[in-house]
Formats: structure tokens, sequence, C-alpha cells
């Protein structure tokens, strides 16, 4: 079952690593960020000096579905990362409804950016960052490392640098698996006969090179 905010106690909290660096300054705290659902406050911990450093506070800005690894939050002014999860307890309790993983949409289906934002959003997924990019070689060689010795690199390759492609952070329960069953087969053609409403039959060309869209393969690669 999924944990909501009123499933938790006045005690009941969720703990989180966090970082805070200010670029101006140079200056860069560690800290443990608790929050508690039941009445949407946290407090801050300040690992550096091992001393609270903000006591529990009332969030208006926070809600239970800004928790997790990966996002930022704001804290009066301060853009605070979530990068890992302080305690086993909360991991097994956040990781699995709000795991992360990498998308990209590559030159092929950019034209139909729109419609499959929205397949993407009512499949459940959440976009915490989306960008628009142009990749060098250089750049599209180093993102498709995993694929060095495949045959059809060179294609992909060719084919990624020839226009914009969009960078996704996708959230949501499942997300790495879920992505990949909703991407379909890496080969259109396959998706087609397979899969026929996956993402790849329905907008992806007739070739695993102009399948149009790509996927982190487990969630350790995302962070990559």
């Amino acid at each position: 079952m999924t944990a909501r905010a009123k499933d938790f106690d006045y005690r009941d909290k969720l703990s989180f690593v966090a970082e805070w660096h200010d670029y101006n300054s140079g200056y860069h705290k560690n800290f443990v960020v608790n929050y508690y659902p039941s009445d949407n406050t946290l407090d801050i911990f300040d690992k550096d000096l091992d001393r609270l450093y903000l006591k529990r506070t009332t969030m208006d800005s926070l809600d239970y579905n800004d928790m997790y690894v990966g996002n930022t939050i704001r804290v009066y002014g301060r853009q605070i990362k979530l990068t890992d999860y302080a305690d086993c307890k909360t991991k097994s309790i956040v990781s699995k409804t709000k795991e992360r993983t990498f998308a990209i949409l590559t030159p092929c289906v950019i034209d139909k950016l729109g419609e499959i934002i929205t397949q993407i959003q009512e499949h459940g997924f959440h976009i915490n960052r989306m960008r628009m990019c142009i990749l060098n070689r250089r750049e599209a060689l180093e993102f498709y490392e995993d694929r060095r010795g495949d045959s059809s690199l060179p294609f992909l390759l060719e084919h990624v640098i020839s226009g914009p492609v969009v960078a996704m952070e996708l959230v949501g329960k499942d997300a790495v698996s879920r992505w990949a069953e909703l991407m379909g087969p890496s080969d259109p053609i396959e998706a087609r006969r397979t899969q026929p409403e996956s993402l790849r039959a329905v907008y992806g060309r007739d070739s695993s090179a102009t399948s149009g869209f790509h996927g982190s393969h487990s969630a350790n690669d995302v962070n990559r």
C-alpha cells in the first residue's frame, strides 16, 4: 500500500541527506532534513557543526510529494538538494513511489513533443525537470557509452546530433520499469507488432537508431 501524508503520526518523519551551496560565496553546508508529513513541518540538522540548524517549522511551500531524492526544495530562500535517504525506513517508504528515471526524446519525435508530454503525464509520471538542447558528437558518444561496440551506434549518433533533443527527469512509482514499458521495444517495427500502443510503436521511425526514446536501465543508471 502506498503511504500518504495522512497515514503518519505527529512524530513520524522522513529523513534525507541534503546539501546547500551558495555559488556566490562558495559556502557549502551538509544537512539532514527531517520532514514530518502529518503536519507538513520540517527541521534541519547541520552535519558539519553537529547541531540543529532549523527547528521544526511549518513549510506552506512544500508538501509530501516534494520529498524525494534528487529534488531541490526551497527553505527560506535557500535551494536545498535532497541527495540521499538518511535511513532505511525513509528509503522503503519513498523510493518506490518517488523513483526517478532519465528520459531522452531524440530529433525524430520532437515535432510531436506536446502529444508525448501529455502521454507521459497521463501515465502517472511527474516531469521534474525538462531541457531542450543540441548535443555534439563527443557529448552524444559519452551519453551512449554503454552502446560501444553496437553496430547501430554510428547511425544512432548521427541521428542524435542531427537536431534538438529533449532530456527529462521523470518521477513516479517504479519509474524506471514503467518508463521502459511505456517506451516499448527498442526496434519500432517490433514495437508495432508486440506493443502497438507504446511510444516507440506510435512515434518511432523504422530502426532502433530512430526509435525516438531513451531511458535509464536502472536506478543507479539515473545518477550517471
